[in-house]
């Protein structure tokens, strides 16, 4: 029986630094993330602390590149520092017939041993 490959799993901590310089590097680790991607040819699932909002040029990078963003719910606020804000992301993009589904996904209540709530997801693979 020939093994079948069927997704490339990310997982990511991109850059913190604020400001222009954090902009520009997670921009340039998102293209070679992408890159990469890209050169395997799989359906892909990237989860992690990208360190940026849903609207940011570096998430949008992503949207355009055919990625979807898995909907978190109401409650989308992952690092819970004195600032409260939606940077954790799990995102996925389907490819040669295989398409991904979010059967669930949650933002623990806190944090355990991080400044992050951790984000624990269910997809299933469809082909």
């Amino acid at each position: 029986m020939k093994k079948r490959c069927i997704q490339d799993v990310s997982f990511v901590h991109l850059d913190w630094v604020e400001g222009e310089e954090g902009i520009v590097n997670r921009q340039l680790q998102a293209n070679a993330l992408v890159a990469y991607i890209d050169s395997l040819g799989l359906p892909s699932i990237i989860i992690g602390d990208f360190n940026c909002t849903p609207v940011s040029p570096t998430m949008r990078y992503f949207e355009k590149e055919g990625f979807l963003f898995a909907d978190k719910g109401k409650d989308k606020l992952s690092f819970q520092d004195d600032e409260q804000v939606e940077i954790d992301h799990l995102i996925y993009r389907d490819s040669n017939g295989i398409k991904f589904e979010i059967k669930s996904i949650d933002l623990l209540d806190r944090p355990i041993v991080s400044d992050h709530r951790p984000l624990l997801a269910e997809l299933s693979v469809v082909f």
